[in-house]
């Protein structure tokens, strides 16, 4: 039961990394010029990685 909850909270630190990894690297993407297709991606992400964050609080 131990390693259960072991390999859980790995899963989640990943998961957790992964995500903030990506919230920080978004606001650099939001400086460079981006096209209509790129904006509505940008904004797709954006709204994701939100939906992620705010999940848990």
């Amino acid at each position: 039961m131990l390693t259960k909850l072991i390999d859980s909270t790995k899963q989640y630190m990943k998961y957790e990394k992964d995500t903030l990894t990506t919230v920080v690297e978004l606001p650099s993407q939001a400086n460079k010029k981006l096209n209509v297709k790129e904006l509505e991606q940008f904004n797709n992400a954006v709204t994701s990685q939100a939906g992620k964050t705010l999940m848990y609080y």
